[in-house]
């Protein structure tokens, strides 16, 4: 009865079974007690069965009612979840990745399940592929993987995930590199396989490579660089020591015949030649040191072509005279004449020709020649380009050596710097120079036969009219003239005074900055007529002094040239000088004529 879940209609059956013998027996009167009591124990069974069957069937439905339920509940929520496995798919295959099931069998006849992805990267989409050929024609084509297989295999046994970079033989493509991962599983039916992902990655791993080799290329550059350098300084070492140590010797010697006064002369002539070449040195120094950091700025002055053609070739006919080499002008043109006036940096240009010829005739043989063409490369109403063809019958270079002609610090043999006198830095500077005028060089040379450049700049056609004023150095006069020189070092203190004497000033000498401006403060205005002003000074410098005079109040000290007279030859330096309120800037050692000019230009007598 427990079984049955007796409700209600449980209760009415049973009171039927007890009370309906009865009331049929009262009713059947003449019937046969035993039959009537059969029939109706008869109708009370067949009436409880038919309750019986309406309350199960009753609740067989409600059961029927609920499962279905359920069911439906579990296939909206599997349907669910395979559409989001469908778009998780969805989005590995777009990102490249595909899904792969390899079951391994005992009897050897594994088998490999893969998505449409995997099946695009093998290059198989259109192929009818078994599990077990995908198996074998996956692994057949993988290289140098069967000794790291097996270690793959155990660790994902040990449940960790593998991945690995491999490297396959496409049908189509060549050697690819796929990326692979996996790790084990079990499925529903407690069977285990190894499922993971694949990838082609080889682009990636080609630009990994170039990029690599590009830092590895840069890294050996840097070391390339920075022995050169080392050995740059090394040699600068001699370099340097060398014309000081003839300076030296030659003021020993002409101490110890003051009597002799031919070698006396000799000596300073000699002197000054090796003085010269120790300008050179530091001056390539720091014009490399400029270029290196941006800070060269190129003059933009109107100037005569011709005119600064034969000045350059001037002094190349003069070194190539005492060498015994012998200069060619091979040609003249119309557009190259003493009437065209261009725009540019006449100073820089001077220095990237005067380098090469003297390359030329440094690096020539005895008897050889140098010579020099010019082309018109192209001419319009605003601008004008020259082709410079400068070639040589010198020693020539090597192959090897022309590809690191423009790096700095280099030379072709490490001898070559005490033979000819040279820093390894001259090329470079041209290279730079020429390519911030907007123009190109190039070379070809051979060894034992000689070397030709090719330069090609382009200028800005000028007039006349722009050309700057000049100052006839023999028409330059300061005599009378109030100079007041601040200056820390003695001996220069007492050089740039004598050379001021001789040109008729009157100097005052200040030690530093703070005794400058006490001297022009302290006296009466018009003192003084310029103030030649030191940088590098202890107590004040340079700077602090000159901006304690501009602020003083008093109607000269605006007004009153200050210049600058200074070892710090950078353009930063020139800049900060005319910041500070500086109307100008002369490196040391002194350009003892451009000095003259200048004191000259602002001297009103």
């Amino acid at each position: 009865m427990k079984d049955l879940n007796i409700t209600k209609e449980g209760y009415v059956i049973v009171i039927a079974l007890i009370a309906a013998p009865v009331i049929v027996y009262k009713a059947g009167g003449i019937i046969d007690s035993a039959i009537t009591l059969f029939f109706a124990e008869a109708m009370c069974i067949c009436l409880a069965y038919i309750i019986i069957q309406h309350r199960w069937s009753k609740q067989n439905r409600r059961s029927l009612e609920e499962d279905n339920f359920q069911q439906n509940t579990e296939i909206q929520q599997l349907t669910k979840k395979n559409k989001a496995l469908a778009e998780d798919l969805d989005i590995l295959a777009n990102a490249g990745y595909g899904i792969w099931k390899i079951y391994m069998y005992a009897n050897g006849q594994n088998k490999m399940v893969i998505d449409d992805k995997i099946k695009e990267i093998l290059g198989i989409k259109e192929k009818n592929l078994s599990p077990e050929e995908v198996y074998t024609y996956y692994h057949e084509r993988l290289e140098d993987y069967s000794d790291i297989e097996q270690e793959d295999y155990n660790d994902m046994f040990q449940g960790r995930l593998m991945t690995r970079l491999l490297t396959w033989n496409h049908p189509g493509k060549g050697k690819v590199n796929l990326r692979a991962g996996g790790t084990i599983y079990t499925d529903e039916k407690g069977v285990c396989y190894i499922s993971g992902y694949c990838t082609d990655v080889t682009e990636q791993v080609k630009n990994e490579e170039r990029m690599n080799n590009k830092l590895q290329l840069a890294l050996e550059n840097e070391k390339r660089a920075n022995a050169a350098k080392d050995a740059f300084l090394a040699s600068m070492s001699h370099d340097i020591r060398t014309p000081l140590n003839c300076i030296i010797g030659l003021l020993e010697l002409s101490k110890n015949h003051p009597d002799n006064r031919q070698m006396v002369d000799e000596n300073r002539e000699k002197a000054r030649v090796a003085a010269d070449h120790l300008l050179e040195l530091i001056n390539d120094i720091l014009e490399v040191t400029k270029l290196n950091v941006d800070k060269v700025i190129l003059g933009h002055e109107a100037f005569n072509i011709r005119t600064l053609g034969d000045e350059i070739e001037t002094v190349v006919k003069e070194q190539a005279l005492e060498r015994g080499i012998a200069f060619i002008s091979e040609n003249e043109i119309s557009d190259f004449s003493d009437k065209l006036y261009l725009f540019g940096s006449p100073l820089h240009l001077r220095q990237v020709f005067l380098n090469i010829f003297s390359n030329s005739i440094k690096y020539n043989k005895p008897g050889g020649s140098v010579s020099v063409r010019k082309e018109l490369v192209k001419k319009n109403d605003t601008t004008i380009t020259y082709k410079f063809i400068i070639s040589d019958t010198g020693i020539g270079m090597s192959k090897t050596f022309l590809e690191h002609l423009y790096e700095p610090f280099t030379q072709e043999h490490a001898s070559a710097r005490s033979t000819y006198q040279g820093t390894g830095l001259g090329m470079y500077i041209v290279k730079r120079l020429v390519e911030i005028m907007n123009g190109s060089i190039t070379v070809t040379s051979k060894e034992g036969l000689g070397t030709t450049f090719e330069i090609v700049i382009p200028f800005e056609i000028a007039t006349k009219a722009d050309l700057p004023e000049k100052v006839d150095i023999s028409k330059a006069d300061i005599n009378g003239m109030k100079v007041l020189v601040v200056e820390d070092n003695g001996i220069n203190a007492e050089i740039i005074k004598r050379i001021l004497i001789d040109f008729g000033a009157v100097v005052t000498i200040a030690v530093n900055g703070k005794e400058a401006v006490e001297n022009f403060t302290t006296n009466p205005s018009g003192t003084y007529d310029v103030i030649l002003m030191d940088l590098m000074m202890p107590v004040m410098d340079g700077y602090a002094a000159t901006k304690a005079i501009r602020a003083f109040k008093r109607s000269d000290a605006a007004e009153i040239p200050i210049y600058a007279v200074t070892a710090n030859a950078f353009e930063d330096d020139v800049k900060k000088c005319l910041e500070v309120g500086m109307d100008g800037h002369l490196a040391k050692p002194i350009d003892v004529k451009k000095l003259k000019t200048t004191l000259a230009n602002v001297y009103k007598g």
